[in-house]
């Protein structure tokens, strides 16, 4: 998951954006999901934020935009975004503040904006301090909480240990090499799972199948060619053809399967 923060000036533009795009392209490919604490149209929602930013009039540029981006194998519910951007508000702390929450359907990955009011009824504003950092971290906690494919924070952001972490995509191609030598003098799935666990990385099985290297990165097997189903019929394969020196034929044949 991808976080995004933004700080503006106009109410008007940011909503209006949200809800039917700069031009009028997504009026129907915006569904608001959530509103809290404020109701209506693209108009009577920036009125509303307006009347409560003058609360404060030390607050130059009060409205807040945040969004959330998905990776195209996660697949949330409206109950569960609308849960993810609760969460949001609350991490920030302008949950008892003016936003509403709005999904647009115009890519091939789930995504949903967030626009808020900085200034609150009690005429307090939220702190910007630390945005970037802050929606990281976010992102992070909420990809294990909700089970989402995992995303690196930029480096900037991570621990010196963290630093030290190889990319995903370096990652995923070590994995990878694991899981192939690992079928390649594998007779069955215990002897799979046992060479794979050697190799510092922790396996979860379920309707479909996990890895999570030694930092605790979990990449589900489908984001690596490895499905569970797939697994399974190389594993079956290798029980037919024999000797040793013709499996890894055998497993790249059975890797077309399914594609």
């Amino acid at each position: 998951m991808i976080g995004k923060i933004s700080i503006g000036k106009d109410f008007g533009g940011c909503i209006k954006y949200l809800l039917e795009g700069r031009n009028g392209e997504k009026k129907d490919l915006a569904e608001l999901l959530h509103y809290n604490n404020c109701c209506g149209d693209k108009n009577e929602l920036a009125q509303q934020f307006r009347d409560v930013k003058a609360l404060n009039r030390k607050i130059e540029k009060p409205v807040w935009h945040t969004s959330l981006s998905f990776a195209h194998n996660d697949k949330l519910s409206k109950h569960q975004l609308i849960e993810i951007s609760e969460k949001l508000a609350k991490k920030f702390g302008f949950e008892k503040n003016q936003y509403l929450v709005v999904q647009h359907h115009d890519t091939k990955h789930q995504h949903i904006h967030i626009v808020s009011n900085r200034v609150g009824f009690d005429s307090k504003a939220i702190s910007t301090s630390k945005n970037y950092q802050k929606v990281s971290d976010f992102s992070r906690r909420i990809e294990k909480e909700y089970n989402l494919e995992q995303v690196l924070s930029p480096e900037k952001f991570l621990g010196k240990d963290r630093k030290e972490i190889p990319r995903l995509d370096k990652r995923k191609d070590q994995i990878k090499e694991i899981i192939n030598e690992a079928l390649s003098k594998s007779k069955s799935y215990d002897d799979f799972k046992s060479f794979v666990e050697k190799n510092n990385l922790k396996i979860e099985k379920g309707r479909g199948i996990a890895f999570i290297d030694n930092k605790g990165v979990r990449l589900k097997g489908s984001q690596i060619g490895f499905s569970l189903k797939k697994i399974q019929n190389i594993l079956s394969l290798t029980k037919i053809y024999r000797p040793e020196l013709i499996i890894k034929k055998v497993i790249s044949k059975a890797l077309d399967y399914e594609r």
